[in-house]
């Protein structure tokens, strides 16, 4: 569906959209009643807006209704649809995958006590299985906001409206062994501060799965610990890129890295 679709719909159809992303009563009337909404990203604003004024109780009850990442529910309802579409990248066939998106849900459950809840549109099954061990690692009060914008603003739209946003990733390459430097920690540090902590997936890539603002961003490699944990020593603990966020474009921001050297560049 469409931006231009919803602004159209009866309200109580429009609700009965809006639900299906997150079962908030206050939220879905703050989104009905703000219609008609320019474009996609003003949409996705004003959802997380919205849910950032959400209590504990609204948290769990705007996450019961999504399944786990790698489950797939039954049913025909708007909720269960979107859910399909979203982990249409997980492969049900995938034992292995499948073993690990259930211990990176574990993980996550028993630290935060609730599920993980990620925009899985897009990702990989390992992309989403390297998100949610990434997540387990970050802080409660970090994990709390992730968890209100994948209810909310990273589900609320459709995937395609009239409107783009500023997204970011990265991928990091091994140059001396010339592979990917899958299972890297890092942290993007967007304009408020806020940190956004990470681990590349196989590939060596990771991709933020929120919508950002633009301003002025980092995002620190904690090279270190992962040359160690491969027995390799370096002469950079972290490596720390900082760089500019600018609306409506995506930024991919790629290291090569050596042990005793390293380049980092834009791509695409």
């Amino acid at each position: 569906m469409r931006v231009e679709e919803l602004n159209g719909l009866p309200a109580d159809e429009a609700a009965a959209v809006l639900r299906a992303c997150a079962d908030v009563d206050a939220w879905v009337d703050r989104l009905v009643r703000g219609r008609p909404w320019a474009d996609r990203a003003a949409l996705l604003t004003a959802a997380d807006e919205a849910a950032r004024r959400w209590t504990a109780t609204e948290v769990d009850q705007a996450l019961a209704q999504h399944p786990r990442i790698g489950e797939r529910p039954d049913g025909d309802g708007p909720a269960a649809a979107q859910s399909r579409s979203e982990q249409a990248g997980v492969d049900p066939a995938d034992t292995d995958l499948a073993a690990r998106l259930a211990e990176g849900n574990r993980r996550y459950e028993e630290r935060f006590g609730r599920i993980y809840l990620v925009r899985a549109r897009g990702r990989s099954g390992g992309g989403a299985a390297a998100a949610a061990r990434g997540a387990a690692r970050q802080r409660p009060r970090h994990r709390a906001r992730g968890d209100r914008r994948a209810a909310a603003g990273g589900r609320a739209a459709p995937p395609r409206g009239a409107g783009r946003v500023s997204t970011i990733s990265t991928h990091v390459l091994d140059a001396e062994r010339g592979r990917p430097a899958a299972g890297m920690a890092l942290a993007f540090r967007g304009p408020d501060g806020t940190a956004y902590d990470g681990v590349t997936d196989d590939d060596g890539r990771f991709r933020l799965a929120e919508q950002v603002q633009a301003g002025a961003w980092s995002v620190e490699f904690r090279t270190g610990p992962w040359f160690a944990a491969r027995e390799r020593t370096t002469f950079y603990p972290e490596v720390r890129v900082g760089f500019t966020v600018v609306p409506d474009e995506h930024h991919h921001v790629a290291l090569l890295l050596s042990p005793y050297a390293y380049t980092t560049y834009r791509g695409s």
